[in-house]
């Protein structure tokens, strides 16, 4: 009945011990019963007759395998015994009765307390996988973790691998140089459905941004991977990548048709079908391609941004000036997606993509990208020529040092929505793209007025103001054709005060930004940022010393799809989050708070607020500060009056303001300048 305990785990040896010692003594109490058995008991030994097998009595030591044979004979004879029970013995019929049931209780409180133990046990186990997942905590460890709280009875998976459910292989192809995984599109759109859309507001039709790019591992190698990242489009909901399939080698893929024929063999068989989500059918529609310079060659199959006619955009021919390609005209005939498909620039075009296999605008639908076009190329330029330039476009030495008191002076005054403070010119070769984008966006107007020379300093406002708008929610569509022409005279200037040979791709293709913002929205809402923080944290789970980072990250992403993914519950906003030495206040979008810099924002009456306090009375926020008086003209007027894009120039006053959580209309920026202030409305947010 009962297999041997050598392969049986402590725990469960434990109940079936347990359930044989019961069954043992259901045994005696049945034969207590018998008043005219022919088999004597004397000194509380039960005779051998009384249980079938070798010779035994319940006074022996019996070993486990003994006391789980014996609650099998027990079961097994336990009929036969009974019949020697007299019929009308009613006395000993209720007292077997009654200790049987006292029996019935004690498994039943056994059973429970043994369920109780296993839910706490699986929590625990849930709680343990989530907190390994979220710091990465390598395998090693977390193995040592979990031998460390079995010791102290506390019974959870002794391996890293059970706890996590790592799987044992992973799917790998071959693809020259280097392989393949894919992860499947489908289940990353259903996983996202889960955890941002609500079962009362299910889309019919649903749009997916793809990002490709390449991600190098390691400086010492040409290790790198090149992911294949999906997300969801939902308005007015940040959702995060997920992965569809990625590949690695010493260099890019040799052939890309190869590299994206599963993603998109399954594309369209999701196109055609759409997918079922919860008894409902969506329909799937791509939104954007998503990619740098290089990657949107590579995956087109065009000349790339260096050739003379690299512009994805237009069919203008560039010109070779002093070893760069460079693209100085300002009007040019723009591709179509018939054009593009009919090869009628045959020069642009190096092999036929099997993206074409798709229903997509091989044009509208893979615009410029904001990160890489704006903040790594025209920006990082532009500082570089501050800092290192010739001597006419650098900031003079003398006023270099200011800067860099300046900057580190603001750096105080920017508040928690931006992951980077500000930091020295010095330092603007190790620049990430958000710092590229807090100087182009806040700081750069201030930081250069009165330090470069006046034109250079107009002709930066011009970018300013332009992207500015392309990336105010409000401002991108109402402005987009006063921000285009922003950007034209930006271009066509660049040459004569930066030198022709430096009107390259990035410069030109500023020309084609305010077409996609038409079609897709501002600038961060179809920007590579999220792509790039997605491959951040793919590159942060991996162990490099294993020498199969593909492998790796696999059973890392494996291991994180095989949470439970729940919907994302949306608090109340706003709500307070408790904190040390303020009151923090959170909104959809941004955090206001009682101190600096989070402290300042803009009502819907058009005041300037420094909060003091935050309180709640009767489930309403109740806030009060200092008015900030708007003092003068704005920061500039030229190109345009900086009041008009709600930066203003303000100096705190005695007012007090008493309002509501329902009187602010956004957060504001604060930022020194002389002996005052400048106020930007935060239009940057991470979204959550």
């Amino acid at each position: 009945m009962y297999k041997s305990l050598k392969n049986i785990s402590k725990r469960h040896k434990r109940r079936l011990k347990q359930k044989a010692v019961e069954k043992i003594y259901e045994g005696i109490s049945v034969n207590s019963s018998i008043a005219t058995s022919p088999l004597d008991t004397t000194d509380n030994n039960i005779s051998c007759e009384l249980l079938p097998g070798p010779s035994r009595t319940c006074t022996e030591t019996s070993t486990d395998e003994n006391i789980l044979h014996m609650a099998s004979d027990v079961d097994d004879s336990q009929n036969i015994l009974l019949d020697y029970s007299s019929d009308d013995d009613d006395n000993n019929s209720s007292d077997c009765e009654s200790q049987n049931n006292s029996f019935n209780v004690l498994n039943f409180e056994s059973d429970k307390n043994e369920s109780v133990e296993m839910k706490q046990n699986k929590c625990l186990e849930k709680d343990i996988r989530e907190w390994a997942i979220n710091y990465n905590i390598r395998h090693r460890a977390l193995s040592s973790l979990l031998s460390v709280l079995n010791k102290n009875n506390i019974c959870v998976p002794f391996d890293a691998r059970t706890l996590l459910k790592t799987p044992r292989t992973v799917a790998i192809d071959k693809m020259e140089p280097g392989e393949y995984c894919h992860f499947e599109l489908k289940q990353g759109i259903l996983n996202s459905l889960d955890k941002y859309v609500d079962i009362d507001n299910v889309p019919s039709e649903l749009g997916i941004d793809v990002n490709i790019d390449g991600l190098p591992l390691s400086k010492s190698s040409g290790s790198q991977f090149w992911p294949i990242l999906g997300a969801i489009v939902l308005d007015g909901s940040y959702t995060h990548p997920f992965p569809i399939g990625i590949y690695h080698g010493t260099s890019k893929p040799a052939c890309v048709n190869d590299f994206l024929k599963k993603f998109v063999d399954e594309a369209r068989v999701i196109i055609e079908n759409g997918v079922i989500w919860k008894t409902h059918k969506i329909e799937i529609k791509f939104n954007a391609f998503i990619c740098d310079a290089p990657a949107r060659a590579l995956i087109l199959g065009v000349k790339n941004h260096t050739g003379y006619f690299g512009c994805t955009k237009c069919i203008q021919e560039g010109d070779f000036i002093n070893n760069r390609m460079t693209f100085p005209e300002i009007e040019s005939t723009l591709r179509t997606n018939e054009s593009f498909r009919n090869k009628l620039q045959e020069e642009h075009h190096r092999e036929l993509s099997i993206l074409e296999t798709l229903d997509i605008d091989m044009v509208s639908q893979i615009p410029v990208e904001y990160m890489h076009l704006v903040c790594l190329g025209v920006m990082k330029r532009l500082l570089q020529f501050g800092c290192k330039g010739k001597m006419n476009v650098r900031i003079p030495s003398v006023l270099a040092r200011n800067v860099d008191a300046d900057i580190m002076k603001i750096s105080a005054y920017i508040p928690q929505e931006f992951c980077r403070k500000p930091r020295p010119l010095t330092d603007v070769e190790r620049f990430k793209a958000t710092e590229f984008r807090l100087f182009l966006l806040y700081v750069g107007p201030i930081i250069f007025k009165n330090k470069l020379d006046i034109e250079l300093y107009n002709h930066f406002l011009h970018l300013f103001c332009a992207i500015r708008i392309l990336a105010t929610p409000h401002l991108c569509y109402d402005l987009n054709d006063y921000a285009g022409n922003l950007l034209k005279i930006f271009v066509r200037n660049y040459g004569n005060l930066y030198g022709e040979e430096y009107l390259t791709y990035n410069v030109h293709n500023l020309l084609h930004l305010c077409d996609d913002v038409k079609r897709f929205g501002w600038l961060d809402k179809y920007s590579a940022f999220k792509f790039e923080n997605f491959m951040y944290s793919l590159k942060k789970k991996l162990c490099l010393s294993s020498g199969k980072p593909l492998q790796q990250i696999a059973k890392r992403l494996h291991e994180l799809s095989d949470q439970t993914t729940h919907h994302e519950k949306v608090r109340k906003i706003p709500f307070i989050v408790p904190h040390r030495n303020k009151k923090l206040l959170n909104f959809e979008n941004f955090i206001l708070s009682n101190a600096m810099p989070d402290n300042c924002c803009l009502l819907k009456s058009k005041e300037f607020v420094l909060i003091d306090d935050i309180n709640l009375n009767q489930e309403k926020y109740l806030l009060e500060g200092h008015k900030l008086q708007q003092v003068g003209e704005g920061l500039f007027t030229l190109p345009l009056d900086s009041r008009s894009l709600g930066i203003h120039v303000v100096e705190k006053s005695n007012e007090i303001v008493k309002f509501s959580e329902v009187d602010i209309l956004c957060k504001i920026v604060l930022i020194p300048w002389s002996d005052k202030f400048v106020s930007f409305p935060l239009i940057h947010s991470n979204g959550k």
